[in-house]
């Protein structure tokens, strides 16, 4: 068999890089007893293309630069060398792929959660640069995509995309989904807290919604005396209700996915959300905007709250109805979380990468 190497935009072995997920593959196919080697795809960086891809992607708000037309040129001619000195090998790109072309002895395979364009449709701060950047990019990822033995999703949302208005062949496009990092709640939940749920890292707040949940909250607290917010991963506003929890331990985000009564996150720019997975694996419903892979986390509506746009009246106007009807809470609490555990971990994933891989 053919030696697979996991390539990722960081050490794949590094937990902080891409939420784990490089990390839980190379264990699952080290654990296999499959031939792995690790690549760092930041190795191909300089210094000063370190320093001009940050100073372009500030200075133009462009959200991805690994195939940008300013700084690609340099990542595919390091990739050629890389190439050549490893022939009859199989390439999984995590996440980041910097190909553009078929190697011969060589196949490649990228797992992948979204891509660029609707991030710039739903951006008001995009700048124009970034938009007359973006036909060009895209013509680099289709070459790069349509270089690929075979590509895996983490949802049907971008598969769609990919088949859709990439015009990427779908026999070769493959959502395997992807696993949730925590362990399922077993016991009976108690919905009667109002406890609303946030969870993001610093500097996404607007990304994740935040701002947005924060406008909202006012009037479902008018509405829901007792109703309470948590936000975990950030700090912000004093506002009556809200507790912040910053750089506390993974145990206490754990705990309070267990206490809460819904998980509120209605991101701007969310395309995949591991966060509403451990939600649903906690039985709390979701609520969340009409947009990228959140419906279908929702089941069309059968584990959570879809809101149309992104208004406080609205979301406030679906938080206070969700809270209102317990009964329908513990129903889809209980029918989400048999959906994420049938649905949803890391060995299916792995499972599904790795049968396509060993063909």
């Amino acid at each position: 068999m053919k030696k697979i190497i996991i390539a990722a935009w960081g050490e794949p072995t590094d937990e902080k890089v891409w939420s784990k997920t490089p990390s839980i593959l190379v264990k699952k196919f080290t654990d296999d007893n499959k031939r792995i080697e690790t690549f760092n795809l930041l190795s191909f960086e300089t210094s000063w293309m370190k320093f001009f891809s940050k100073f372009i992607s500030k200075l133009f708000r462009l959200r991805i630069m690994t195939r940008s037309f300013l700084v690609h040129y340099f990542y595919e001619k390091r990739y050629d060398s890389f190439i050549a000195s490893h022939t009859g090998c199989k390439i999984l790109f995590v996440a980041e792929h910097c190909s553009k072309r078929n190697y011969k002895d060589v196949d490649q395979y990228v797992y992948m959660d979204s891509v660029l364009r609707p991030y710039y449709k739903y951006d008001d701060k995009t700048s124009l640069f970034a938009k007359i950047q973006l036909s060009q990019y895209e013509a680099i990822d289709k070459k790069s995509l349509n270089s690929m033995t075979k590509i895996f999703t983490q949802n049907q949302w971008t598969k769609d995309f990919l088949v859709n208005e990439y015009s990427i062949d779908e026999s070769k496009v493959f959502n395997v989904h992807f696993g949730i990092n925590l362990n399922p709640f077993q016991y009976e939940k108690n919905y009667e807290e109002n406890l609303l749920l946030i969870v993001l890292r610093k500097g996404t707040e607007r990304l994740k919604g935040l701002y947005l949940l924060l406008d909202a909250f006012p009037i479902v607290k008018k509405a829901v005396s007792n109703v309470r917010l948590a936000v975990v991963g950030t700090q912000g506003p004093t506002i009556d209700g809200v507790d912040y929890y910053y750089n506390q331990p993974r145990k206490v985000t754990v705990e309070l996915f267990k206490r809460s009564t819904l998980y509120t996150m209605p991101a701007l720019f969310e395309p995949n959300g591991i966060t509403y997975l451990e939600a649903l694996a906690n039985k709390t419903p979701i609520v969340g905007l009409n947009r990228f892979a959140f419906p279908e986390f929702t089941g069309y509506g059968k584990y959570g709250f879809i809101v149309s746009q992104p208004d406080k009246e609205e979301l406030a106007e679906a938080i206070i109805s969700a809270l209102s009807d317990k009964k329908k809470l513990r129903q889809m609490g209980h029918d989400g979380q048999n959906y994420v555990m049938s649905n949803f971990s890391w060995q299916k994933t792995y499972k599904a990468i790795k049968d396509e891989m060993c063909k």
